[in-house]
């Protein structure tokens, strides 16, 4: 059984503060111990600018029992141009702790070693996504309230592989972004991107882990290609 503990420390909250109050919010997932998170790049205003610019970028980790608030720090963008903008993926890198004032959060540690989302641990004989699995989708929607972390479930309910998309119908909403969904396992199979409405009904949109590994694999080949311009 899918012991949910073991990845929600993992589900991290971003929020971009401005000069009248939140500006931007979504979900990401921490993918290494250093403290760096994956999300979507639309979540990141587009004119943000570090930490003299517009915005602050506050990361919340939760604690892993409850979805509350636990740890606070700052953030910064790691937005790789026009990858970024043609996969809708960014990282974003905790650099240092935030205090929030009048919180009654302890202060966090930095440096520090982040608990990450170990892939490999769940995906071990994962036979291929089909129409009818059980999807879990982890993240921070606004209606939920925007601040505790959410859980929600349902199943693979379509494909859109020439766009790289998963539709299900585990909830959804703004906030979700850059969030995390896994299988029955725990093993990841996509991003919580967006949400799909009518008069009636929503389904909600996954970036599949197959874009997620091209953008990835696009980074590389750059980084190879401006070693070798060199």
């Amino acid at each position: 059984m899918l012991r949910d503990r073991e990845i929600t420390s993992t589900i991290v909250n971003i929020s971009f503060i401005g000069q009248f109050g939140v500006a931007s919010r979504g979900s990401g997932t921490m993918i290494h111990s250093s403290g760096v998170i994956l999300t979507n790049a639309h979540i990141i205003p587009a004119n943000y600018g570090g930490y003299g610019g517009s915005y602050q970028c506050i990361v919340s980790i939760p604690d892993p029992a409850t979805g509350e608030p636990r740890d606070l720090y700052y953030g910064s963008p790691m937005v790789v141009d026009a990858l970024s903008k043609k996969y809708d993926l960014a990282f974003i890198k905790i650099e240092g702790t935030y205090e929030e004032e009048g919180s009654k959060l302890p202060k966090a540690v930095f440096p520090s070693q982040f608990v990450s989302y170990d892939d490999a641990k769940y995906c071990r004989n994962n036979g291929e996504l089909a129409l009818g699995d059980k999807v879990r989708v982890y993240g921070y929607p606004e209606i939920g309230g925007g601040k505790n972390l959410i859980i929600t479930e349902g199943i693979v309910s379509g494909f859109d592989r020439e766009r790289g998309y998963i539709f299900t119908s585990a909830k959804m909403s703004h906030g979700n972004s850059g969030g995390l969904a896994v299988d029955a396992n725990g093993c990841m199979i996509g991003i919580p991107t967006r949400v799909n409405r009518d008069n009636l009904e929503s389904l909600g949109i996954l970036l599949s882990n197959s874009e997620i590994e091209r953008f990835l694999a696009d980074i590389l080949k750059m980084i190879d290609e401006d070693k070798g311009s060199h």
